[in-house]
């Protein structure tokens, strides 16, 4: 019996050798991981958008110091919490359809140009925000990651660039002077209705002295 001791000893299985290999490939894993997220928090924390990265089971894993400014929640409010704390209720159902499609399929919804989509910050505010998603798979789950900007300001200029817009075209087709616009080389393209009623009556004063002569 010692010998077959000696001899198990000495000559591991290959369950054994399995698990010592499969040890290997996990501390080669998180160690590529660290690295990585050394790398990611390094640049994301100077980046003027927030950066935000979630787990298949939609909780928070990555917060950076952009997302504090736009959300108003620290790094340690938001680790380990779910993500839909961020979601508006309008916004939710695109946020659980585009999820699934990705844990079922394998596929994102969203591709890669920027989204619009609705915000919540702390203080239950919601704020019009742009972003773009990707995601990836380590082993068997997935991982979400998305960078977001806040264009509140962006709107309200957009906002009042059409409010001025409006009020010139009102003044531009109610005032009683004759408007015309002209492009570069001076061919007139445009005509308010002021002129347009000028026009008409002009016709229509030639076409009665026609019919008089």
């Amino acid at each position: 019996m010692p010998q077959d001791t000696n001899k198990t000893n000495s000559h591991p299985s290959g369950e054994l050798m399995e698990l010592r290999q499969r040890n290997i490939e996990l501390e080669a894993l998180l160690a590529n991981s660290k690295e990585a997220e050394e790398n990611l928090r390094a640049v994301s924390e100077t980046a003027l958008d927030a950066v935000i990265i979630s787990d298949q089971d939609g909780n928070i894993v990555f917060w950076n110091k952009t997302a504090t400014e736009i959300f108003g929640y620290e790094k340690e409010e938001v680790l380990g919490n779910p993500i839909t704390m961020l979601i508006s209720d309008e916004a939710m159902g695109e946020y659980t359809e585009g999820k699934e499609h990705v844990v079922e399929r394998g596929v994102s919804l969203f591709g890669k140009r920027p989204k619009e989509s609705v915000a919540k910050r702390k203080d239950g505010t919601k704020f019009p925000a742009e972003f773009t998603v990707s995601n990836w798979k380590v082993q068997d789950k997935y991982y979400f990651g998305g960078s977001m900007r806040d264009i509140s300001e962006q709107k309200r200029a957009e906002e009042e660039l059409i409010n001025t817009k409006d009020f010139l075209e009102n003044i531009y087709n109610t005032t009683p002077d004759v408007l015309t616009v002209s492009d570069e080389k001076g061919y007139v393209i445009g005509v308010n209705k002021a002129a347009e009623k000028m026009l008409v009556d002009k016709c229509q004063y030639i076409v009665d002295t026609l019919k008089c002569q």
